[in-house]
């Protein structure tokens, strides 16, 4: 019997992406909705980012590792994940972001009560280890829940 369909594929191209790779995926692992499948397009990387990418894949079958067998670039390897996605919804997430905890599920409520079949939002500049909001410099000021912080971002892109 076939695995049944996830909800959400998220498409995530990889190129040299060594350093972020691990939080950009655990960062789809910690999201409070779990019905997602993460497909890691491998774009012909030159550093660890292929070794990342199967170790991870290994570690949770939620991940699959496709490669795109050389240097298509991210337009080609998004495309791949999409030809292979099995989700209802697709998301894109690059190999050096990270998303909120509640981004999907969020970003999903907000579309149905909205009455909406896709959707984009803002984003939120965190320096390299800084702080989410800080200065001002994003949509996300500090303080206030994350359904409301997600809310302005999502609000902002109608």
């Amino acid at each position: 019997m076939a695995d049944a369909a996830p909800l959400v594929s998220v498409v995530i191209p990889v190129f040299n992406a060594a350093d972020t790779l691990a939080g950009t995926v655990a960062s789809v692992q910690a999201q409070s909705l779990t019905d997602w499948e993460a497909l890691l397009i491998e774009d012909g990387s030159t550093d660890e980012s292929p070794a990342i990418c199967a170790r991870l894949a290994a570690a949770d079958p939620r991940l699959r590792l496709l490669r795109t067998g050389g240097q298509a670039g991210a337009g080609p390897a998004r495309n791949a994940g999409i030809a292979a996605a099995r989700g209802r919804f697709i998301a894109f997430l690059d190999a050096d972001d990270q998303w909120h905890p509640r981004k999907l599920d969020l970003q999903l409520a907000a579309m149905a009560a909205a009455g909406l079949p896709f959707s984009c939002t803002a984003y939120d500049r965190v320096p390299v280890g800084g702080a989410r909001g800080g200065g001002g410099s994003g949509p996300c000021q500090p303080g206030g829940s994350a359904e409301n912080q997600y809310r302005r971002l999502f609000d902002r892109d109608l």
